[in-house]
């Protein structure tokens, strides 16, 4: 361990960095509150207003939530099934869902008040 001190030692000397001989004088306390200035200035230092990909992310969540609450998880579906690639196929070889993707959205339309008794 000593022979890897030493070369640590070495190489920061190369970088012409002073190493360190005492453990310092700064307390833990002091330091803690050192970094929290430090960092309220750079935070004050930073603008204010979002940048344009922010913009665009919180209005995607916000289109998102006001699909999910109007029902769009069925309007979803639906516009994926008039392209005509089944839900759970492939565009090459269409492969039809199974009994249990059935079931499932079934069981979506009954919790969604949207279930007419057929098929």
């Amino acid at each position: 361990m000593r022979d890897w001190l030493e070369t640590l030692d070495k190489f920061t000397g190369d970088f012409g960095f002073a190493v360190l001989e005492v453990a310092g004088t700064v307390s833990r306390i002091e330091a803690d509150e050192k970094a929290h200035r430090e960092y309220k200035a750079y935070r004050a230092a930073l603008p204010d207003d979002l940048t344009d990909v922010e913009k665009a992310y919180l209005d995607t969540l916000k289109d998102m939530q006001k699909r999910l609450k109007d029902g769009g998880g069925d309007a979803m579906y639906r516009r994926r099934s008039r392209s005509g690639i089944p839900p759970g196929g492939r565009v090459g070889n269409a492969v039809q869902p199974g009994k249990h993707a059935k079931r499932k959205r079934l069981l979506y339309r009954k919790q969604a008040g949207k279930y007419t008794g057929t098929r």
